[in-house]
């Protein structure tokens, strides 16, 4: 199975130029969950993935990559 990349959660965040307090709003995730994905502390499940995939304009498979 692969594995959540959250270095490219970070990334791809930042790219975009959002806040974690944006994405936070729009994919309805507590800000304190999506810095503990982009810490590594906690995974998201697949329905989070897709949220944060779709609010950040990127494919899903961008958070499986190496």
């Amino acid at each position: 199975m692969p594995h959540f990349n959250s270095a490219l959660l970070t990334l791809a965040r930042e790219s975009r130029e959002v806040l974690q307090s944006d994405l936070s709003q729009v994919a309805n995730i507590p800000q304190t969950l999506i810095s503990r994905f982009e810490a590594g502390i906690a995974q998201p499940n697949d329905e989070q993935i897709t949220v944060i995939a779709n609010a950040l304009h990127y494919p899903v498979s961008l958070f499986f990559q190496e």
